[in-house]
């Protein structure tokens, strides 16, 4: 079309007609205008049907994700509850915490509402302190899983450091619609060993019992809230901090992550039972410690970024592989790698970003930090990961620029995208909003 177009003009220009009659220059110079317009047209409509969606600014949140600290859960199709705190607090929010006589410090929670961006402010019992970690036992039950039990106590100092995690030894289920403390339950593996933030995970079993592994004491202990009661169970590996426990089956568990003093290109891969309450060997992913991780289906997980040691000069290395593990066959297999930001540059890994579900094939990943010390940048851009064809392309770019962030599909339009833990400290969320012409 265009070159026939492009004809037509030259046939004109070289005939004086168009010096003779200024009606041809007129028209000339609409069909310039149409053909300008229909170009600029097509291509809007080829980047919008081609494009998975775009991100648009939310609200701000009280609670913070200051170092991965943050629990968020979908209540609904609309509504997310995001958890607060109640503990000794620094002064300022990057201040020095090793003073001690630390005031006492609520951040309330709040439900956000995706549809109408209106927000309820949820003021748990203040008779307890708690981090804001927790698990949703379902649609009513919250427990906290860091929590301290304590007599009411005023907004003053209680002679603590902000960075004492040893007063921290208790569950604490609460009644959501009454607010009210159902019970309170202290953890058995902290009558022996102090509790451990970095190394301890807590999971919630798809049988309703909550699998707690203290990596570091090499301990596990299984607690079951309908007899608000636990057994102790040893954990007999090695394994670094930072692993990815998920819930497998009925009654199962699967433990991703690197083993200490493991330099091999694999790494093993624990299954827990709680029939018969034991762990063991279960198959083989590629080798790296705080792996994102995404279950594709009952058996197929998508596992990508997390870091590796490398023993030859003492550095922690970012993982550019994407890996499928089938629990099948307890094998993986990689199946592409995340694209430097600059070629020839190690500094230029992605680390530290979000991932989320699109749907059943398409998998977001948005954000995170690249580059090394001093000379690190925080990202807006993102990737969508075709798990079908195995292939990569560049997703929408944020507002802003996110890392050490959470990302939560919260209907079939949107994404929530919040707690960002940069130098920026951006407590805005953003919504990335999925487009339905795509599918």
């Amino acid at each position: 079309m265009l070159q026939i177009i492009n004809a037509i003009f030259v046939v004109l220009q070289k005939g004086d007609i168009m010096k003779s009659n200024p009606i041809y220059r007129k028209i000339l110079f609409i069909v310039s205008i149409l053909v300008v317009s229909f170009l600029v047209l097509s291509i809007c409509i080829y980047k919008y049907i081609n494009n998975f969606g775009f991100v648009k600014e939310g609200s701000d949140i009280s609670v913070t994700n200051y170092h991965g600290q943050l629990s968020a859960f979908k209540l609904n199709d609309n509504e997310v509850f995001f958890l607060g705190s109640n503990r000794p607090e620094c002064p300022t929010e990057r201040g020095a915490c090793w003073i001690y006589n630390m005031p006492i410090t609520e951040t309330p929670s709040e439900i956000y509402n995706v549809k109408n961006g209106s927000h309820k402010i949820i003021h748990l019992p203040d008779n307890i302190l708690y981090q804001p970690k927790g698990l949703l036992l379902n649609d009513d039950n919250l427990l906290l899983v860091n929590a301290a039990k304590t007599k009411k106590l005023p907004k003053d100092n209680i002679g603590i450091k902000g960075t004492d995690f040893s007063i921290y030894k208790t569950l604490i289920l609460i009644d959501l619609k009454s607010n009210k403390i159902i019970q309170t339950y202290d953890k058995k593996i902290n009558k022996k060993y102090e509790p451990n933030q970095q190394y301890t995970s807590y999971t919630l079993l798809n049988n309703g019992k909550i699998l707690i592994i203290d990596f570091e004491n090499k301990i596990a202990e299984i607690y079951n809230p309908k007899q608000n009661d636990s057994i102790i169970v040893d954990f007999p590996y090695n394994k670094n901090k930072k692993n990815v426990v998920l819930p497998y089956k009925q009654e199962q568990a699967l433990i991703f992550g690197q083993t200490k003093n493991n330099y091999d290109d694999s790494d093993t891969v624990i299954i827990y039972d709680d029939k018969n309450k034991t762990f063991k060997e279960f198959g083989h992913t590629y080798r790296r410690s705080n792996p994102y991780i995404i279950s594709l289906d009952e058996n197929k997980y998508l596992i990508l970024g997390g870091i590796i040691y490398n023993p030859h000069n003492a550095m922690n290395l970012d993982v550019r592989e994407i890996e499928i593990f089938d629990a099948n066959t307890g094998t993986y297999k990689i199946i592409n790698q995340l694209p430097y930001l600059l070629k020839y540059d190690w500094r230029t890994d992605r680390n530290s970003f979000g991932i989320a579900f699109i749907d059943d094939r398409y998998v977001l990943l948005a954000g995170g930090t690249q580059g090394g010390y001093p000379f690190i940048r925080t990202l807006k851009s993102s990737l969508i990961i075709d798990t079908k064809i195995n292939k990569i392309k560049k997703g929408p770019n944020l507002k802003y620029p996110f890392s050490s962030h959470q990302m939560l599909k919260v209907n079939d339009d949107k994404i929530l995208i919040f707690g960002d833990d940069s130098w920026v400290y951006h407590k805005k969320i953003q919504i990335f909003n999925l487009n339905k012409r795509r599918y």
